[in-house]
């Protein structure tokens, strides 16, 4: 049989349901389509954060899985006149062990750098424009066996625009 690409998506338009939102800094921010940037859907989460970093995330019971060679992926948008310093995504398990970072990851000082718990992904992504940011879920420490239970998008400074955060991968049956 042929190969085929696989996608679960675990944010587009809100959070799972039932679960527990938490927000440090601003209160949560939804925007609709037409009110705001929107990549997917009918809404996405928007943050304006100042000189710290500020985060939404949510945990609860729901397990979402990661499949072999999973690659997590998140559309951001950076507003162009508000950039930040850094941005992050963090997943939970056991406890808080899973990020990667972009930009200045010395701003954002959760996890041990040069690990799992904060893998440096690359430069700030390009701002004025909904970016693609992906990255093997390995490199994170995200296996198979791994039941994330919670996730946030959190970032150092500036505005930025979140929707569609999901994994793929890539089913091969032969």
């Amino acid at each position: 049989p042929p190969a085929r690409d696989s996608e679960m998506v675990w944010f587009e338009d809100a959070f799972p349901a039932g679960t527990d939102l938490q927000s440090t800094g601003a209160p949560l921010e939804l925007v609709k389509k037409g009110a705001g940037e929107v990549f997917s859907g009918a809404q996405a989460l928007r943050r304006k954060a100042g000189q710290s970093v500020e985060q939404d995330f949510f945990s609860s019971g729901v397990n979402l899985s990661v499949p072999v060679n999973g690659k997590i992926f998140v559309s951001c948008f950076i507003d162009p006149k508000d950039p930040p310093k850094a941005v992050m995504i963090q997943f939970h398990s056991t406890n808080w062990l899973h990020r990667a970072v972009w930009g200045e990851a010395e701003r954002i000082n959760f996890g041990k750098p040069n690990t799992t718990e904060k893998y440096l992904a690359g430069p700030l992504p390009e701002a004025g424009k909904w970016v693609r940011l992906e990255i093997d879920a390995a490199k994170m420490g995200l296996t198979p066996a791994t039941k994330v239970t919670g996730y946030a998008f959190t970032q150092f400074g500036g505005t930025v625009t979140w929707d569609r955060l999901g994994v793929t991968s890539r089913v091969d049956p032969s």
